[in-house]
């Protein structure tokens, strides 16, 4: 219950928050200011702000299902500007709404460039229609009270608050992602060919070596040469650009996992659940994502200058958690500087897969949780 309700909520999105503050105000207003007209115009105000509001609603919704659809979101533009245009025939200051929308789909993440210029463009071109069409039938709206300021003030308020909580700060997450992923991916490309031509070199000559002259010093070199080759053949493959989809045992592959990190791991308690665990998945993105999720938890607890007691691997239905008892672990320290790397190499990794990757905090204690979708 607690993930779907995560998972409810991490796509509430901008445009989300938007359309409900389009569909909220439009039905108070039809409350708050039904008073002021009288007969069918009373009518014809409350009727047309309900529906506006029901269709704003309907947006939301949509936007939740489906974001960044450029059809859905020049519906969108569209509806708010019929709204300005509309109103300027019963009430004041809906000039003052047009601006309203066109500031708050300003921020709008649509792929046609011009869609807000021509969308917003055919709405001024209606309000100067509208003004001419006015003058020319002699048409009045009641006069402007202390009311409609009032409600302005607070829509601009809510609105500009929104822009920056969830507009701007989504746009600057997502800028520092890219940046860090981008600074990873340069550096790795350029030094991986260089480390693997050295790494076979040593590795020879400590698989020549026998009997008496394979020494316990070089029975460890070769492990962990081993390893590194390892781990620069699944970068490469990792870096391809087609997901190769296979029938992965999970509980084997951590086994794995926690062998290339012994060293570092010491008298860590691992505890895994009874395999095998079989999912459809990468291979070599997924042996990623569990070193990487193993590397910030040894990292952590290093700079410490603690020792994990113990790290637990479960499984329930499609989901796989990871907890090692780190009272700050991913969400917090790793998320805030550029220790966060390893998260976001995660985060970019499980999106390949369709891997829904959450972080959960009971008791304190941060726990990564995997949703498998397809397996």
């Amino acid at each position: 219950m607690d993930a779907a309700l995560s998972s409810i909520r991490r796509q509430f999105s901008y445009p989300v928050y938007a359309a409900l503050l389009f569909a909220s105000f439009s039905w108070s207003h039809a409350l708050i200011e039904a008073g002021r007209f009288e007969g069918v115009s009373k009518v014809v105000f409350v009727t047309a702000k309900i529906l506006f509001g029901i269709a704003g609603y309907f947006a939301a919704y949509e936007f939740w299902r489906r974001p960044d659809r450029d059809w859905l979101v020049g519906s969108f533009f569209a509806l708010t500007i019929v709204y300005s245009v509309f109103f300027m025939w019963l009430a004041p200051l809906y000039e003052v709404a047009y601006l309203q929308c066109a500031i708050g789909c300003a921020f709008f993440k649509v792929r046609n460039q011009n869609l807000f210029v021509i969308a917003f463009g055919i709405g001024l071109l209606g309000i100067y229609v509208t003004y001419a069409a006015q003058d020319s039938l002699h048409w009045t709206v009641p006069p402007a009270s202390r009311v409609d300021w009032v409600f302005i003030a607070v829509i601009f308020f809510l609105l500009t608050w929104m822009i920056q909580k969830y507009a701007v700060s989504a746009f600057r997450r997502q800028e520092d992602r890219l940046s860090r992923l981008s600074l990873v991916g340069s550096e790795a490309s350029t030094l991986l060919r260089e480390v693997e031509a050295r790494l076979q070199v040593p590795l020879d000559l400590s698989k020549s070596s026998t009997g008496a002259e394979m020494t316990e010093v070089m029975r460890a070199i070769q492990a962990e040469l081993k390893v590194a080759q390892v781990t620069l053949r699944s970068f490469r493959a990792k870096t391809g650009a087609s997901v190769v989809t296979t029938e992965v045992d999970v509980i084997d592959l951590w086994s794995e996992t926690f062998g290339r990190l012994q060293s570092r791991l010491g008298s860590t308690a691992i505890l895994l659940p009874p395999g095998p665990v079989i999912v459809k998945s990468d291979r070599e993105i997924l042996r990623s994502v569990f070193f990487n999720l193993l590397l910030n938890s040894v990292e952590f607890a290093e700079r410490r200058q603690t020792t994990l007691a113990r790290i637990v691997i479960s499984w329930e239905g499609h989901c796989l958690s990871y907890a090692d008892g780190n009272h700050i672990n991913l969400a917090g320290e790793h998320a805030r500087d550029d220790r966060g790397l390893g998260l976001e190499i995660i985060r970019e990794d499980l999106k390949r897969l369709n891997i829904r990757f959450e972080i959960e905090h009971q008791a304190g204690v941060s726990i990564s949780k995997l949703w498998f979708l397809d397996r």
